[in-house]
């Protein structure tokens, strides 16, 4: 029956039952996305922990971490989207309201990530003052 399952490819029938299987995939793959994305979120709050006291090992963990969570956010998102684009999704606001939440996430990690870098900057500069303060210091020992 090779035939028969060639004929039914191209039918109404299939073509309902692929975008089934592709809505339920999508799905998976935004609840997916939007728990590394959780993750991704606490983990930048116990960094942005972390650098406020002065624990750099900690925050280098965490980086660490996060860099391997958005090569994975990276690799979801590439099947995420030719999937919203061959099957849109305005029938479905359960995968909207998904959508809609993990690019929420998104840019709470971006703002979370800038104040990161933000804190890591000025934690240098305290450094780096500090350093040259004790460099200076007429009292220190040549």
């Amino acid at each position: 029956m090779p035939g028969r399952a060639l004929k039914e490819q191209g039918s109404p029938k299939a073509a309902l039952l692929e975008a089934d299987a592709a809505f339920k995939r999508l799905r998976e793959l935004l609840a997916a996305q939007r728990d590394k994305l959780g993750l991704c979120v606490k983990a930048l709050a116990k960094q942005k922990e972390k650098i406020a006291q002065g624990r750099g090992e900690d925050a280098l963990f965490h980086a660490e971490l996060l860099e391997q969570w958005m090569a994975d956010i990276s690799a979801i998102q590439r099947v995420i989207d030719p999937l919203l684009a061959r099957f849109p999704c305005q029938k479905e606001p359960e995968i909207q309201a998904a959508a809609k939440n993990i690019l929420a996430m998104q840019r709470e990690a971006q703002k979370q990530a800038r104040e990161n870098t933000d804190l890591l900057r000025a934690r240098k500069e305290f450094l780096a003052a500090e350093i040259q303060k004790i460099r200076t210091n007429p009292l220190r020992k040549r």
